[in-house]
């Protein structure tokens, strides 16, 4: 199942990986300790949830303060992105050097892709 990135699917996103990040966390975390398992996790839930949105860089163009405040007060906690970090926290406390290593390659393939086109 996909969800697109319209905001009005956030809070069905949300609340899906609400629940993922409890299961990671509870006695059943065994269920993403397969390594396809986790790299689905990573593919399909956080690394769309990490990115920005159309909205969000309207809204750090037009009024980068308000972005910025936003952010650091927290009151984000209910964004897909804050969701998609929590679930990568809960992930890493149960399997650190797997997610770790999994998140680097993701991260190094990312920053290539922006490096071979800035924009």
């Amino acid at each position: 199942l996909k969800v697109g990135a319209q905001t009005n699917k956030d809070k069905l996103t949300t609340t899906a990986i609400r629940f993922l990040t409890t299961v990671a966390k509870s006695v059943h975390h065994k269920l993403f300790e397969d390594d396809n398992t986790m790299k689905q996790i990573c593919e399909g839930v956080v690394i769309p949830n990490l990115r920005m949105r159309e909205d969000e860089e309207e809204l750090f163009e037009m009024n980068f303060i308000e972005y910025i405040r936003r952010d650091m007060e927290g009151s984000d906690s209910d964004t897909r992105r804050r969701s998609a970090c929590e679930l990568v926290k809960s992930l890493t406390e149960k399997f650190p050097d797997k997610l770790t290593a999994l998140c680097s390659q993701y991260i190094s393939v990312l920053v290539q892709e922006y490096s071979t086109n800035p924009q």
